[in-house]
Parts: structure tokens; sequence; C-alpha cells
């Protein structure tokens, strides 16, 4: 009786090291890890790259990765998320009025149209409001370089979508009613091509000519981040995205699930 109660004894001291080691282990940067960058290594072997850039953020983790991502791509109707969240911004700060009107439409419901539908008039009379050296001066302001070259929807790189979608995600943390429609606008915008069921996708789309472009959020139980830009715009840009997202929502799974394993 004394050896199994001592038995017992060492098990439950055993057990509890063994949690408390697990407890305090502390998860290193995995950047360099060499099972995640075969991970990495076979989602750019599996994408259709041709003509492709794309970045990935994972929110929680920061593990951040970029595919040409500095090359310059048209931003076409990508530069609105970037208008709207401007636009928000100056709300919350008491700053602008989303009542006001512009000509015969208030300033939210252009951008609910801005975003919705990717209205391109929108878009014009929002910026020629706001100013176009403002809202230059703003993306400026987050790190992006390109914003607005050119014209008034500009150049881009994958890199900059990331600080964009990184300061739209920020500002949807707050709770109030500023995030909420802003949450909302992203969350039913038009040219969804998100393959994954169940899960709150957030984008805006950019569309000219051979450019085709994402940039999204998956606000899912362990958020990530993807600027998508391509020169799919004559081909099928519908589908190769729709690949693309199940790619990269594979090595996600995959990432985290090292990740929550790596202790044990």
């Amino acid at each position: 009786m004394k050896k199994i109660l001592l038995l017992g004894i060492l098990l439950i001291i055993v057990g509890c090291s063994k949690q408390e080691d697990i407890k305090d282990c502390e998860i290193p940067n995995l950047s360099n890890d060499e099972y995640v960058l075969s991970l990495i290594d076979d989602l750019v072997s599996k994408v259709d790259n041709n003509g492709l850039a794309f970045a990935y953020l994972d929110v929680n983790s920061n593990l951040y990765y970029g595919y040409h991502d500095k090359d310059i791509y048209y931003a076409a109707s990508t530069i609105k998320l970037v208008n709207a969240l401007y636009i928000y911004s100056l709300a919350r700060d008491n700053k602008l009025n989303l009542n006001t009107y512009i000509d015969n439409k208030t300033v939210k419901e252009l951008v609910s149209k801005m975003i919705l539908v990717s209205d391109n008039e929108a878009h014009l009379k929002l910026i020629d409001y706001l100013g176009v050296d403002n809202l230059r001066q703003f993306g400026k302001t987050l790190g992006a370089v390109n914003i607005l070259v050119g014209d008034k929807y500009g150049k881009i790189n994958a890199d900059e979508g990331i600080i964009y979608l990184k300061e739209l995600y920020n500002f949807l943390k707050v709770d109030d009613i500023y995030s909420q429609e802003l949450y909302n606008l992203f969350l039913n915008a038009d040219e969804n091509y998100n393959p994954i069921e169940g899960v709150n996708f957030l984008h805006k789309y950019g569309h000219y000519g051979v450019y085709f472009n994402d940039l999204a959020i998956y606000d899912i139980e362990n958020p990530y981040l993807v600027a998508y830009l391509s020169k799919d715009g004559y081909d099928d840009y519908g589908m190769k995205i729709r690949e693309f997202y199940e790619l990269l929502n594979d090595f996600h799974r995959k990432y985290w699930e090292y990740r929550e394993n790596y202790c044990h």
C-alpha cells in the first residue's frame, strides 16, 4: 500500500514538473525555424507565381513572409481601403463628420459605395474633398512610400499592403461605432474570392488592366493578414486567387499546429 502511495506521489510530481516545463516554455521566433521554412518553401512551390507578389503576417506571433514584396504594382482600387481607413480615423478623432454632404451624398454613404461595390466616382469625390496630399501624408505616416504615386490610385508593393492592413486591424480592435461600421463594410465588400467556409474574411480588391490585387484580413482564432498582388487581370484571376488562399490557409494551419505542439 505504501509503495502504491509513493508511486502515485512520484507520478504527480513528475506530471506537475512536465506541466511546469510546458507552461514555462518560451516559443522563440520561428521565422528561421527549419520546419517553418520548409512550409514556406512548399507554399511557394505550389502557387502560380508568374507575376505574383504577396506578403503574409500572422498577427499573434508576428511571423512575416514576403515573396517579391518590394516589387511595385499599380494599386488600383486597393487604395480605397486606405481612403476609408483615413476617413474613419478622422471621424473617430472628431475631425470629420461622416454625415457631411458632398453633392447629394453623405461621406458615410460615399465610403459605403466605395468599399461595397468599389465605386470609383465615390472614391474620387472623397479624395478631392479630403485632399490628395492629406491622404498621401496619411499613408507616408504609416510607412508607405508608393501611395498615390502617378494618379489618384497610385502604386503599392506587398509590404505596403501589410502596413495598411495592420493599421486597419488595429483600428478595428477598438470596440466603437466606427470600427463596427468599417468592419461590416470590408466583410461585405464585393469580388470576394475567399474559399474558406465559416470564417470572417475582410478585404478590398483592386483590378485594372493586367493587375488584380487583394488586401485581406482573416479574422479567425489566430488571425492573419495577406497582401496579394498579381498580373492576372486578363486571366482567370478568380480561380487563381482562390487556389492561393487555400494554399495559404493550409500553410497557416500547419504553422499553428507546429507552434501549439512546440513545447510538448
